[in-house]
């Protein structure tokens, strides 16, 4: 189950990553896969992505 507890319904919110210097973020194309399957799991169903 998802915990949207915190998240205000019509609201927006800025959720971003980042790293130090130049590192890469997926530094293998399975870390990737992975962020987009948890993308597609868990934030698209219940939100919008404008970026």
């Amino acid at each position: 189950m998802i915990n949207t507890e915190s998240f205000e319904f019509d609201s927006v919110y800025h959720i971003f990553s980042h790293v130090n210097g130049k590192e890469l973020i997926f530094r293998e194309e399975t870390n990737y896969q992975f962020f987009l399957k948890q993308l597609d799991k868990y934030i698209i169903p219940i939100s919008e992505i404008y970026a």
